[in-house]
């Protein structure tokens, strides 16, 4: 889609797939397209390193990182292992000051297999420190056919996207929220019942629900408001 369809897509993300090596070297894209590229280094379905069908990783990186004339040297970020026993942990690059302000982001998940990161069920060594969906979200929100939006508010870099572990829990639950600053933070029942409030600077918070069912914690930060659910049994 980002070398056929440029004119069409804003954005395009990939969790666990490449490219053949045909696809790229057939790849014309017409304008720069930001790309979010999630891999597990213990991928036997389609090999970070690649093979003779797939295209390594890092040359598929390479590639949009020249074509949107990002910055060649990446900024890196370990990802909070918020989840020790998930077999994995994670790293994200961000390559940045591309034409018309693309990017390139790429989620290593290192031990981490063929899967979702995130995702409810784990399989193929599946990492659980941050969730995929929410960080493809919050890169696809950045963007436009006429590249970054900047005229909206600030926007949270996915790799800083509140997280809560574990999900289900049965009551204890941590949240994370790496900015710096003053949070507000609300948990309220399926029904919109406020449970409680609280105010804090603190990036780590235990928080303690005791009532079952399906929940929502609410983040206010810096103008923005972040809805995260979570399941108590």
């Amino acid at each position: 889609l980002a070398c056929f369809l440029s004119h069409r897509i804003a954005a395009i993300a990939s969790v666990t797939g490449t490219m053949t090596n045909a696809n790229l070297n057939a790849c014309s894209p017409q304008r720069p397209v930001p790309v979010m590229q999630i891999h597990g280094t213990a991928d036997n379905t389609v090999p970070y390193n690649g093979n003779i069908f797939f295209v390594s990783v890092p040359n598929l990186i390479n590639y949009w990182v020249t074509h949107n004339e990002c910055d060649p040297a990446p900024v890196m970020t370990p990802v909070p292992d918020i989840d020790p026993n998930d077999g994995c942990t994670a790293e994200n690059y961000l390559y940045s000051n591309g034409a018309d302000g693309a990017t390139v982001e790429h989620y290593k998940i290192i031990g981490g297999g063929h899967s979702w990161p995130g995702a409810p069920v784990n399989i193929n060594v599946t990492n659980m420190d941050f969730s995929a969906s929410e960080a493809i979200w919050g890169f696809f929100r950045k963007y436009s056919l006429n590249g970054l939006i900047t005229d909206s508010k600030e926007i949270i870099q996915p790799a800083f996207n509140p997280t809560i572990w574990p999900n289900p829990s049965k009551g204890d639950i941590q949240l994370y929220m790496p900015w710096n600053g003053a949070k507000n933070i609300t948990v309220v029942n399926q029904l919109g019942q406020k449970l409680f409030e609280l105010t804090t600077s603190e990036k780590w918070v235990n928080l303690e629900i005791n009532q079952s069912g399906v929940h929502f914690v609410i983040i206010g930060f810096n103008g923005q408001t972040i809805s995260k659910s979570i399941i108590i049994h």
